[in-house]
């Protein structure tokens, strides 16, 4: 399946999807445990990806990003990768400010671009952060 979107189509996507993954993960990331009170990152990584503005479309994205990558196709490897070398993200997922959190995810986003960690994923380069969530998206998807 082709997507087809102008250049401009195609970033708003990519801002509204992640800003949509943004603003649930602020609320919800490490925030459900189970029975005995450990907190579940899958649990927290299925909230991450029902919150996407354009679920469908972050999981063809994604799906596109594990071909390219497919030592990065497991759920845990992403959520870890996600966190890696950010101490200060890490403990923001363990029970931070939403708005902190937010401003951390953008900073690596950011980040990523000023250090050329960047993929090319049909067409669009996107930050490696941003392709990990979406491929985080395509595994739990199925």
């Amino acid at each position: 399946m082709k997507m087809s979107m102008p250049w401009r189509g195609r970033r708003r996507f990519l801002r509204v999807g992640f800003a949509g993954m943004l603003t649930i993960a602020t609320r919800s990331l490490f925030a459900a445990g189970d029975a005995t009170g450990v907190r579940s990152p899958l649990r927290s990584a299925r909230r991450i990806v029902d919150g996407l503005a354009y679920p469908e479309n972050a999981a063809v994205v994604g799906r596109a990003y594990l071909a390219k990558t497919p030592h990065e196709a497991n759920a845990k490897v992403l959520m870890r990768m996600l966190q890696q070398d950010d101490a200060q993200l890490r403990a923001t997922l363990r029970g931070g400010n939403d708005k902190v959190l937010r401003a951390l995810l953008a900073r690596r986003v950011r980040r990523d671009f000023r250090d050329a960690r960047v993929v090319h994923v049909r067409g669009w380069v996107l930050s490696r952060t941003e392709a990990r969530v979406y491929a985080l998206g395509a595994l739990l998807r199925g």
